[in-house]
């Protein structure tokens, strides 16, 4: 099921009973264990639970097709006679297509008579073919193409900026660090380590997602590909 949704934004929860899996390594003692972690790779799912939520275990689980779908997951207590523990997230809500993310455009400067020409040259028949989602994707994919190739983007002033591959969760667990050191001025108190180890691993792991999700769509988007290669490669040199 999940190789089947997994070109699709996806939030799947329950109790998948593998209690061999250790999450902080991502490996499995038993085969069924290790084949799931490889299966959640292979589709750059990300498990959010960290805790136990049975006894010893983490068998109650969360997986989002992006690393900040969802804010932090916390264990509560059992409800009712229920062995195991309650979870708790929020959900970061937006939508999968949109056309004004684009860093702003500078829309005096579109070429709208090529625009106009593709889009009179397009056949709708067969674009607009499948049901209303199918309808809808293939319209949005055409305009999105077209703000890509004849819309540039505005020059603006040069600006400090977190790096493309920052995370919602990542950002919020930096900024957790550094208010743990500002209350206790010590990178040796505990919490202060212990948050850092954590934005340290999200830091990780949203970078390496990003990167293969970079990879996988290199096919259909390059430039965002090439964007991001040329950017490291200038920051390897300063």
């Amino acid at each position: 099921m999940i190789r089947e949704v997994r070109s699709q934004p996806l939030l799947l929860m329950g109790d998948f009973n593998l209690p061999d899996i250790d999450w902080s390594l991502c490996l499995g003692t038993s085969t069924a264990g290790q084949n799931f972690v490889d299966c959640i790779e292979e589709a750059f799912l990300t498990q959010h639970v960290t805790q136990p939520t049975r006894k010893n275990s983490v068998l109650d689980l969360v997986l989002t097709s992006e690393p900040d779908m969802i804010d932090d997951v916390s264990v509560l207590g059992s409800l009712g006679r229920s062995d195991h523990n309650i979870l708790s997230w929020t959900t970061q809500l937006r939508p999968t297509m949109s056309f004004a993310d684009r860093g702003g455009c500078d829309y005096s400067k579109a070429d709208y008579p090529a625009m106009r020409q593709i889009l009179t040259a397009t056949d709708w028949s067969q674009t607009l073919q499948g049901d209303a989602n199918a309808q809808w994707t293939n319209f949005a994919s055409l305009i999105q193409k077209l703000v890509s190739d004849y819309i540039p983007p505005k020059k603006t002033a040069k600006r400090s900026k977190k790096a493309s591959w920052m995370s919602y969760k990542a950002a919020k667990l930096i900024d957790k660090k550094h208010q743990l050191y500002n209350k206790y001025k010590s990178k040796r108190h505990p919490a202060y380590a212990k948050a850092a180890r954590e934005a340290q691993t999200e830091m990780r792991r949203a970078k390496r997602s990003f990167e293969k999700k970079l990879a996988k769509s290199i096919d259909t988007d390059r430039k965002s590909f090439y964007a991001y290669v040329n950017n490291r490669s200038g920051a390897n040199h300063q």
